[in-house]
């Protein structure tokens, strides 16, 4: 069919990228157990900062991802390329234990994703082998 009907469905294709989380900020509002997770991927031997995925979480991702962060605290960055900006919110340093898949409109020059968005955890994979795409 051509030309604009209800029989056509828009549908944006997002790449895919496996991260690291390294820490995450305090949830604002009424979100419960985090605010956005700062992910990361290895460069070699070196953790790099990738950016915040603060979107896509439902109800149960929050709440099952909470208590496994909580456990996995730890006094400083894990990222070896980590600046802070002093009108962030406080960050809550993690080991770099957990794998998630989010979903991004690409990358930056400075290698951060651009609006990347939650997907799901990633329990069958080694943080050490995710690498950029």
């Amino acid at each position: 069919l051509s030309g604009r009907s209800k029989k056509w469905i828009k549908f944006k294709c997002l790449p895919r990228q496996e991260a690291v989380v390294g820490g995450y900020t305090e949830p604002r509002g009424g979100r419960l157990g985090f605010g956005a997770l700062l992910v990361g991927y290895y460069e070699g031997e070196r953790f790099k900062y990738a950016g915040k995925v603060g979107t896509g979480f439902d109800e149960r991702a929050l709440k099952e991802l909470s208590p496994v962060l909580h456990r996995l605290s730890r006094r400083t960055t894990p990222f070896a390329d980590f600046a802070s900006a002093r009108s962030a919110p406080p960050v809550h340093w993690v080991r770099p234990k957990v794998v998630c898949e989010v979903a991004f409109d690409g990358w930056t020059e400075e290698g951060r994703l651009k609006y990347p968005r939650f997907v799901a955890v990633k329990k069958d994979r080694d943080p050490r082998q995710v690498t950029a795409a």
